[in-house]
């Protein structure tokens, strides 16, 4: 029979994963791929969710999405050609101008509020009042709140990931109170108390598509670290029970007083107090691995909000309001790549695409910074209500939930944005071209005016040209190049004939294809020059230099047209 079809499953999952070897593509491996394209169509033509239960498109992912062939230099745009084909243009695409989310909705009302969103639902944990409120933030001006699930004691932290929300409660021990989300009110699917008494003050949570992580701390001993499988809410599989070692330096106790946690891909991550963030390579749950640190300068005895990609980790310093981000190998290996000054006693992080979204408690503001080079670049300020307590974001909605006095939850809706990928080949969305960024064929150096194109273009729609009004010559002997101007139309205002009265223009054969509007306003005849070639008129294909354009008379206005060899100047008035 050859090599045979193999299933790979996971400890408690009923569904195992189909899995082909190709290079050993046996009989039985060609009969049920034929068997499966033999399939009615209607049964093909399902849509197809990743992460999502209930999909809405024909391919609908709740997660990133990585083409490892599409990895390369800079944020790229996708282009799809004739046939449907998508890959990344050959140029980057800068993040320099501004980047403003406008607010949307408030949500009043609350009681010492977290937030935490997934796709477009949002959860939103009163600490103050015990209860866990579910939103759909489909449209930002119009939060829907579909329920609220009350009896939640000594809620400090939640998360959510699809149709699954997580709370953190304090007590003794610490539990993790695991919800499903629908139609209505948040309802409580099981209790995961961890193996250990864990009474401490720091520890964190963190959800994928799939699973659960949770960090405690365990008081002068190196901390726990658990990960669950909750595909099944009503039957969640505890991969690592294992008690953990008091020594380990390694493995998934490497790390004093954990505080957070973020989890990417096969990747989780692990802030504490004494070490920055240690980076952890999940893809075997029940042995997680320690795979890099970030360092840090000792301890500071604050909380590190971190937040996590695939390829990058950004991380807060409270004390110092620090930024920092790191770029990640593809084992996980974080390298710093820049750092940033925020506001004062920053207090959470967002991360999506090259966009971190920092929450600054002093000065009650959201932050918005490009973390994609060495340099970081701030992209907008946005005034919050009150205090912050933590801001959570995708690419389509930004909230931030505030603390007293406050006690509410901002909506901010996000610019347009469009598809690009990153350098590792992730798909990401980077904010549509405005007035201060330069969108085709541009050159790494930044631009001098709002617009520019380094090279050839083709306009699919209308295309608005510069205009200099009142230009003013020079004389014979010293012509002005009006081909050092970013415009088509000027208007030309001489005023003293042998003085300003000479215009000349750039030799045809390094314009090919150019053509200028020009129009004598002033009070004295214009005379048009060229740099190079003649000058043609196109009434009579005579040639000669100057060309006058009168004051006051026919030929005034005129449109000079370069063929590459010489200018074809035409009257219009």
């Amino acid at each position: 029979m050859g090599n045979k079809p193999t299933f790979a499953g996971r400890p408690g999952v009923s569904r195992p994963v189909f899995l082909l070897d190709m290079k050993n593509f046996s009989a039985l491996g060609r009969w049920v791929a034929a068997l499966l394209l033999a399939l009615p169509m209607a049964t093909r033509a399902q849509n197809v969710g990743i992460g999502i239960s209930t999909p809405t498109q024909t391919l609908d992912v709740n997660g990133n999405v990585r083409v490892r062939g599409a990895t390369g230099t800079g944020t790229r745009l996708l282009q799809a050609d004739a046939t449907g084909i998508v890959s990344p243009a050959a140029t980057s695409y800068p993040a320099t101008g501004t980047f403003a989310p406008t607010l949307a909705s408030t949500t009043t009302g609350l009681n010492n509020p977290l937030v935490a969103v997934s796709g477009t639902l949002a959860v939103v944990l009163n600490r103050g009042a015990g209860t866990l409120s579910l939103y759909d933030v489909t449209n930002p001006a119009a939060l829907v709140l579909r329920g609220t699930a009350t009896g939640i004691s000594g809620g400090v932290k939640v998360a959510m990931n699809g149709a699954s929300a997580a709370v953190l409660c304090s007590g003794s021990p610490y539990v993790v109170q695991l919800y499903t989300l629908g139609s209505g009110a948040p309802a409580l699917a099981t209790t995961l108390t961890p193996p250990n008494s864990l009474v401490n003050a720091f520890a964190g949570i963190a959800m994928t598509a799939t699973r659960l992580y949770a960090a405690f701390d365990r008081g002068g001993s190196y901390g726990y670290f658990y990960v669950y499988d909750v595909s099944n809410p009503a039957a969640v599989v505890a991969y690592n029970q294992a008690v953990p070692c008091s020594t380990c330096p390694t493995g998934n106790t490497g790390y004093f007083t954990p505080q957070n946690v973020a989890a990417a891909g096969t990747l989780a991550a692990v802030s504490n107090a004494y070490a920055g963030a240690t980076v952890l390579d999940v893809s075997d749950p029940t042995t997680p691995r320690t795979v890099g640190s970030t360092g840090a300068p000792g301890y500071n005895g604050a909380d590190q909000p971190i937040a996590l990609t695939t390829s990058a980790l950004c991380m807060l310093t409270i004390p110092t309001a620090q930024l920092s981000t790191y770029s990640l190998s593809a084992a996980g290996v974080p390298t710093l790549r820049n750092t940033f000054t925020t506001g004062t006693t920053p207090v959470s992080v967002a991360l999506n695409g090259d966009l971190a979204y920092v929450a600054c408690r002093g000065t009650s503001t959201l932050q918005v910074v490009d973390v994609s080079g060495a340099t970081p670049v701030l992209r907008g300020t946005i005034a919050l209500d009150a205090s912050a307590n933590n801001v959570a974001a995708t690419n389509t909605v930004t909230l931030a939930a505030n603390a007293s006095a406050a006690n509410d939850l901002q909506a901010f809706s996000l610019p347009t944005r469009t598809v690009a990928i990153n350098t590792d080949g992730s798909v990401t969305t980077v904010p549509t071209p405005t007035g201060t960024d330069f969108i085709q064929n541009q050159t790494a150096t930044a631009q001098s005016a709002s617009f520019n194109i380094s090279g050839s273009a083709v306009v699919g729609s209308t295309l608005a040209v510069g205009v200099i009004n009142n230009f003013a010559g020079g004389t014979s002997a010293a012509p002005l190049a009006l081909g050092t101007k970013a415009a088509s139309y000027l208007s030309l205002r001489p005023t003293t004939a042998g003085t300003d009265d000479y215009f000349q223009l750039p030799a045809p054969t390094s314009c090919t294809g150019r053509i200028y509007y020009l129009c004598n306003v002033g009070t004295v005849t214009a005379n048009l020059t060229s740099a190079g070639g003649s000058l043609v008129r196109a009434a009579t294909g005579a040639s000669g230099s100057p060309f006058a354009m009168p004051s006051s008379s026919a030929g005034r206005t005129v449109l000079a047209i370069s063929d590459g060899v010489n200018w074809t100047i035409g009257t219009l008035n």
